[in-house]
């Protein structure tokens, strides 16, 4: 057998990852691992919670600052606005992060780990991420493994 007749990666589309799109955690779910499906689900809700409210927040503090009178109190809730809109900012892009995340572990958690191995007969190829040390900096590279 040549490495030309191996067959490419795949990953876990047809096994239930396209439902992590719709729903985060459902792929966990689909894959009996419900420890992470719960995890996912759970934390994404919680992001997208506190989102909302520092939105809501950030749209009070903006509102009492156009009410106000005096300069100081102005000043204390445009420091309020500001701080609550960095921090909803901060929450929307972790929120898009765990996301993100929750669809990649479920297209390459099908089997469990990160890197593919498989075998044809008394042929064996492995492909796996690998960090080769070096004097000025890590490396990341991948390893391709072929025993006959």
């Amino acid at each position: 057998m040549t490495l030309a007749e191996v067959p490419p990666i795949t990953y876990g589309v047809d096994h239930g990852a396209w439902r992590s799109f719709l729903l985060p955690g459902w792929a966990q779910f689909y894959q009996r691992r419900t420890v992470a499906g719960i995890g996912y689900l759970t934390v994404q809700a919680g992001v997208i919670g506190t989102s909302i409210y520092l939105n809501n927040l950030s749209s009070y503090y903006k509102k009492r600052q156009n009410e106000a009178f005096s300069i100081n109190v102005k000043q204390d809730y445009k420091k309020r606005y500001d701080k609550t809109v960095m921090l909803r900012n901060i929450s929307v892009g972790i929120c898009a992060a765990w996301y993100v995340l929750n669809i990649v572990d479920a297209f390459t958690s099908q089997r469990g780990r990160l890197y593919y191995t498989t075998s044809y007969r008394d042929t064996r190829f492995s492909v796996a991420p690998t960090i080769m040390p070096d004097l000025e900096a890590p490396r990341l590279g991948l390893a391709c493994t072929i025993n006959f």
